[in-house]
């Protein structure tokens, strides 16, 4: 889950503000190096009521939506929602709406040809940087070298902000080299075990020194596809108004500053 800053009914409709969005971002980028590169639609976590009420309390992405990421060169959605929608009681059968919106949702990705890629996260915050540490008493990097998968098709999932507690919460990044710095023990692990990772969650305010740190952490999950899928920012989706890590386009269609940096990396120059 990504950090707070949003909330039900909620709209999109604030100005974006590029006035402070450096010269250098609109220069073209190294695009697409990687597998997979997208967006967290998040909004059906949405909401403390449970079950709640579709399009009060939580809502979901719409086709127009996906179809306006999909026109930047995304290819890749990350779904967040709450598992109580699904089970409102522990044990009790699943709500029948939506089971529905679940397995049409399976359907779909099943009629694409979908293979299967599983994302498996942490065995607690799936940080990038403590991925060594033992806050449970056993770090991911000695637990997952365990996960074993007959298809050989998985990739590790880590979260990674660049705050000064990674939450995500702060609004300044720590310094202009903090997000490659935060995955390079992290893509070491990868490679030198023989997996792939995939950087689930990431984000940045618009501000001088985010932008470079995120232009240099895609950068290196880019120069390194040989242990990096792909990665998938947070956040977007309709009810996040005027939360600063939105990339969710404006009511007038303008592009969040954070969309022109990371379109540096989905295009090709």
């Amino acid at each position: 889950m990504g950090p707070s800053g949003g909330g039900s009914g909620g709209s999109s409709g604030a100005a974006a503000n590029t006035s402070d969005v450096p010269e250098w971002v609109y220069e073209p980028g190294p695009g697409m190096q990687v597998e997979l590169a997208g967006v967290n639609l998040s909004c059906a976590e949405f909401g403390e009521s449970i079950p709640g009420t579709y399009g009060a309390d939580y809502t979901y992405p719409t086709p127009a939506e996906v179809d306006h990421f999909v026109g930047k060169g995304m290819n890749v959605f990350r779904i967040p929602f709450r598992w109580e929608r699904l089970q409102p009681t522990l044990n009790d059968p699943f709500e029948s709406a939506e089971l529905e919106s679940a397995n049409a949702a399976t359907a779909a990705i099943r009629d694409v040809g979908a293979d299967n890629l599983v994302f498996v996260p942490g065995n607690h915050w799936s940080g990038a940087h403590s991925w060594n540490a033992s806050y449970y008493g056993t770090s991911n990097a000695d637990v997952m070298t365990g996960v074993v998968d007959p298809a050989d098709n998985f990739v590790f999932e880590v979260h990674q902000y660049l705050d000064a507690d990674s939450s995500g919460a702060g609004t300044e990044c720590v310094s202009e080299t903090i997000g490659v710095e935060r995955l390079e023990e992290f893509t070491a692990w990868l490679r030198e075990n023989g997996f792939l990772g995939f950087l689930g969650e990431f984000g940045g305010h618009a501000t001088p020194t985010c932008f470079r740190a995120l232009d240099d952490m895609l950068a290196h999950i880019g120069d390194n596809t040989d242990a990096w899928f792909g990665w998938a920012w947070w956040a977007a989706g309709p009810w996040w108004g005027n939360y600063p890590l939105s990339i969710e386009p404006t009511g007038d269609g303008e592009d969040r500053p954070q969309m022109i940096l990371l379109e540096r990396h989905l295009t090709v120059p």
